[in-house]
C-alpha cells in the first residue's frame, strides 16, 4: 500500500476534524488508508490539471531561464491552492453558512 503524502496527510486531518464518525468508521473497517491513497491521487491528478490549464493561459516565457522556471513554480503553487481550497473548504458553523451565496467551485473568477 503506497504511503501517505502531504495531501494524504492533509486529507486525513480533515476527514479526522470535519467528520469524525466517517474517519472512526473507515478507521474500523480497515479502509481509512485506502481511501486517503484514492484522495490524495485525486487531489494530484486535480493539481496537475489545474496548473495544465494555468499554463496554458499564461505561459511561461522562453527567456531567461530563471523568470520561466519562477513562472511554473507560480502556476504549481496556485494550482495547489485552488485545489486544496476546493477540496478541503473550511467548516464554517451553522450561523455563518449563507443560502444565497453558492460555495465556490473551480478557479476563481479571476483566472477564468
Amino acid at each position: 500500500m503506497p504511503e501517505l503524502n502531504q495531501y494524504g496527510k492533509i486529507a486525513r486531518d480533515y476527514l479526522e476534524e470535519h467528520d469524525p464518525k466517517e474517519f472512526q468508521r473507515l478507521k474500523r473497517q480497515g479502509q481509512l488508508n485506502a481511501h486517503l491513497v484514492k484522495v490524495q491521487g485525486r487531489v494530484i491528478d486535480q493539481i496537475s490539471a489545474v496548473r495544465q490549464d494555468l499554463l496554458e493561459r499564461k505561459p511561461p516565457p522562453e527567456e531567461p531561464f530563471l523568470e520561466r522556471v519562477q513562472a511554473i513554480k507560480g502556476a504549481q503553487l496556485q494550482a495547489v491552492e485552488i485545489v486544496l481550497a476546493n477540496e478541503f473548504p473550511p467548516k464554517l458553523p451553522p450561523g455563518e453558512i449563507s443560502k444565497e451565496d453558492p460555495p465556490a467551485v473551480g478557479p476563481p473568477p479571476a483566472l477564468i
